[in-house]
């Protein structure tokens, strides 16, 4: 509740009073309604008006346990389909018949580390914490990491020879193949290593919006751990030994979503939940997931 305050008073700041009460101020004030009265504070991810639809793009394995949807709530999933082709180059191909080759010989196990998309202001705090993750992984012993800097150019004198560094990678292509993600916990990335049943390490980059509710639901759920993205190298170190040991728990916890979520048919549910908005056109579902892909 403090963090949704905090939230609200930021909005405020950035957007010059056009903050998620503004809009829902205008929408109740348009149909002289009372906005305080019509606020429902226990949809997903955001507060939402009560007896005004809503769509959540995410499946509703993701919320967290005993979490029931609103009458007026409706997740979709949709499975995560991008053309990755222009990151699929010589040098990620060659990197990866070595890894694979190691996990495959050595037993090593595969931690893939990214922050996601960086924006400027974030560029600093990403950073420290890249170099403290490559530190840690240097001194984690049967393990292989790729670490996706982002372009961020990075102060440090060099990395373990278990730690290969690249601008960015194939996501989609990679995943399948990890043990274990660390990751910044936005909604995009916890979705995709849902759906290829990959544990993960939550580190919330941006506090003001999705992602530290997105590392409780991973904690919640048993897919992983989350931490803080100002601990120190030997904290990270911890952290990751200690989820490397509990590897078969979170990834059978993972495996279960990743089941319920391949079982979910897109056009289906897109159908089902547009017919609740009061939509009828025929097709709608798959123009819906077109646009939502691209």
């Amino acid at each position: 509740t403090q963090k949704r305050a905090w939230k609200r008073r930021m909005e405020k700041v950035v957007f010059m009073g056009w903050d998620d009460d503004a809009f829902q101020q205008r929408y109740a004030a348009k149909r002289g309604l009372d906005w305080k009265t019509i606020t429902e504070p226990n949809m997903s991810f955001y507060d939402g008006i009560k007896g005004l639809p809503a769509v959540v793009l995410a499946p509703q394995a993701m919320e967290f346990p005993g979490h029931r949807p609103q009458a007026d709530e409706h997740h979709i999933h949709l499975p995560a389909l991008r053309d990755e082709s222009h990151l699929i180059a010589p040098g990620y191909t060659q990197l990866m018949g070595e890894l694979l080759e190691r996990k495959r010989t050595q037993g090593v196990k595969l931690i893939y580390v990214s922050l996601g998309t960086l924006s400027h202001g974030n560029y600093q705090k990403a950073e420290r914490f890249l170099v403290n993750v490559i530190r840690a992984l240097g001194k984690t012993p049967d393990v292989v990491a790729v670490v996706a800097t982002g372009g961020i150019p990075l102060d440090i004198a060099e990395t373990g020879p278990n730690v290969r560094l690249m601008d960015s990678v194939p996501q989609l292509d990679l995943l399948p193949h990890c043990d274990l993600m660390i990751t910044h916990g936005g909604l995009g990335t916890v979705k995709e290593c849902s759906q290829a049943g990959v544990p993960m390490l939550v580190y919330p980059l941006n506090e003001e919006v999705d992602q530290p509710g997105n590392g409780a639901r991973v904690a919640a759920h048993g897919w992983g751990l989350r931490g803080r993205i100002g601990d120190s190298s030997a904290r990270i170190a911890k952290r990751i030994s200690h989820a490397l040991s509990r590897l078969p728990k979170y990834r059978e916890q993972c495996c279960q979503t990743q089941t319920k979520m391949s079982q979910a048919k897109p056009e289906q549910v897109v159908d089902d939940s547009l017919r609740g908005l009061g939509f009828t056109e025929v097709g709608s579902a798959e123009r819906f997931i077109h646009s939502s892909h691209h």
